[in-house]
């Protein structure tokens, strides 16, 4: 059977693995091809790498390029790979320029997937400084006693910071010595790509006075995406955190995942640096010519013998080829002329103008990306602010208008007893892991949550910029607030007449996002998969059927769901059991994907 070999190392990234940082240690350039050369020796490969290289060895295509101008040195390693995790591209990109050094590290595989950190870059990383804005990047997790608090806040307001910062906080129970290792194997996925702190206990203490709302709690893990500002209230949604019992819960693979995933998110929408880019696409462009000069001609030489014919009938043969002689090597020109393949210099040439054409128009295309990327990030994390905002003035709203029904009296002088109100809901969770612990708080609000809670919890992994959990918060506290309007008399009538009504004092939901029931064809085909737990006093099976649910946001092929059924407790009460929480549950349109 023929040996795989990768042909390209342009692969679709399905979900890769990338370091860019700054190396500020001297002799940076040749420690990076001396670990790079090591590494491919683990891979049985053994290239010289101080010079232009290509190879083949068992089905991987390893290229080695060095080029220099301007002044500016530059060298890039790219191995492609093919196994049966699907083809995989490593580009290591060393531009050693004096004003703007930079060092990449890339994995891009063509499957859907997360991409484990190479070896490669954790052993750079150990060898070489490098820097993450005015910061320099570890291995490894590093620990903050209350003297170098001053340089982690200035690290998390670095505006030149590129990478997610990630701290966990300690004390008498979860001390240092013991959460250490344990973070260092959790975030083996974010070498290179993020900043990892452990706050000793003091640290702990301290920050939570300096940070505020941004506090780390002994065994929360916080992550710290770019523009922070202490002085600002956090956007929970965008900053993320696990707590001590989510973490304490979830297996180790799991935790490993959601920090992988709160950590690459948000670079994924990053362009590279200007002049990483620029010489990334100078060297897409040499890898082209390079490929194009390949083109050669394989001329075989026949292995004649000497002509012998009458002298007669020679010449009649020499005439009539057209040549000068009959001698062996006119002859063999002859041949060789005859039997070799013809290549048009001309079709070369068009060739490589065709590439660096194509090349043109990719880099074009990859701006317009990286464009519409940034913009649409932009919007969305405007989005997620815009949607707190509009949370807290609807919640001070609430306050006021739960006074005005009860007292008449000048709103504008109530706003400050409206404050001491007693809450209508529970607080915002910080992460689908931290709503998961927390569900049981609904039940003091009449919202009993039967929904299971790893359904939940895998949503993390799902909802990138936190726009579904924000949603999800708003409709259960929406249903809180149709349980007290019911409870209190103020509404009487079923959830979607509450939602036209919009009575004062009460959460809402949009109207357009909530379905009191499923289509006659999802019932038919796929009404078990809304048969959900419920109390055995609801139905002694301990199962009922909630076709009502609640659209949270879009999110491609997932577009989560709300599940949920009215219904009155033992005590006469009236309640709203929400039995799912989680991606769209199958129907005609998701019956495909799901």
């Amino acid at each position: 059977m023929p040996e795989r070999v990768a042909a390209s190392d342009e692969v679709v990234d399905r979900g890769g693995y990338r370091l860019a940082l700054r190396p500020v240690s001297a002799g940076w350039r040749t420690a990076v091809a001396d670990e790079a050369a090591s590494w491919l020796r683990e891979k049985g490969v053994d290239l010289d790498l101080t010079r232009d290289a290509r190879a083949t060895v068992d089905g991987r295509l390893i290229r080695a390029m060095h080029h220099r101008n301007s002044g500016i040195d530059a060298f890039l390693l790219s191995m492609t790979e093919t196994n049966d995790g699907g083809t995989f591209v490593t580009t290591v990109l060393a531009i050693d320029d004096p004003e703007d050094p930079w060092l990449m590290v890339r994995v891009a595989r063509d499957r859907p997937g997360l991409v484990p950190a190479p070896r490669l870059a954790g052993r750079l990383l150990e060898r070489i400084e490098m820097h993450d804005g005015g910061h320099p990047l570890a291995a490894s997790p590093q620990l903050v006693h209350p003297g170098a608090l001053d340089d982690f806040v200035g690290r998390l307001t670095d505006p030149k910071r590129r990478g997610v910062v990630l701290a966990i906080g300690s004390g008498e129970t979860i001390t240092p010595a013991l959460i250490t290792p344990k973070l260092a194997a959790w975030t083996r996925n974010t070498i290179g790509l993020a900043a990892t702190f452990v706050l000793t206990p003091d640290a702990t203490t301290e920050f939570a006075r300096l940070a505020g709302s941004y506090r780390v709690p002994e065994g929360t893990i916080r992550t710290f995406r770019r523009g922070v500002d202490l002085a600002e209230q956090p956007l929970s949604r965008t900053h993320r955190m696990l707590s001590p019992r989510t973490v304490a819960d979830s297996e180790d693979w799991r935790v490993r995942k959601l920090l992988t995933s709160f950590v690459r998110t948000p670079l994924s929408v990053q362009t590279l640096p200007s002049n990483l880019a620029r010489w990334d696409r100078t060297f897409d462009r040499l890898l082209n010519r390079e490929m194009t000069s390949r083109i050669v001609v394989a001329r075989p030489r026949p292995s004649g013998q000497a002509v012998t014919q009458e002298t007669a009938e020679l010449e009649r043969v020499r005439v009539a080829l057209g040549v000068p002689d009959l001698a062996d090597t006119t002859l063999t020109d002859l041949v060789e002329a005859a039997t070799a393949p013809v290549v048009d210099q001309a079709a070369v040439d068009e060739i490589d103008n065709k590439l660096q054409d194509l090349q043109s128009e990719k880099e074009s295309l990859e701006d317009e990306l990286d464009t519409s990327r940034k913009a649409e990030w932009q919007a969305r994390q405007e989005a997620v602010e815009a949607d707190e905002r509009a949370s807290e003035a609807s919640l001070a709203l609430r306050r006021l208008q739960r006074l005005l029904r009860e007292r008449e009296l000048d709103p504008w002088s109530m706003a400050t007893e409206a404050e001491q109100l007693a809450p209508d809901a529970p607080g915002p969770p910080g992460s689908w892991s931290d709503l998961a612990e927390r569900v049981g708080e609904w039940s003091e609000f009449g919202v009993l949550v039967t929904a299971d809670d790893r359904c939940v919890r895998e949503m993390d992994a799902i909802d990138d910029d936190g726009r579904a959990l924000h949603a999800v918060h708003d409709a259960l506290s929406a249903l809180a607030g149709y349980v007290r309007a019911r409870r209190s008399g103020d509404h009487e009538q079923d959830f979607g007449r509450y939602l036209e009504a919009q009575p004062a004092g009460y959460a809402m939901y949009p109207p357009g996002r909530f379905a009191p029931t499923e289509t006659g064809w999802t019932k038919q085909h796929y009404g078990h998969e809304r048969e959900r737990p419920v109390p055995t006093w609801v139905n002694s099976a301990g199962i009922a059927t909630m076709n009502a649910h609640l659209r949270l946001t879009k999110i491609p092929k997932k577009d989560p769901r709300v599940h949920f059924l009215e219904t009155v407790d033992p005590d006469g009460r009236f309640v709203v059991i929400v039995g799912y929480i989680g991606p769209h549950l199958t129907n005609r349109a998701t019956s495909s994907l799901n």
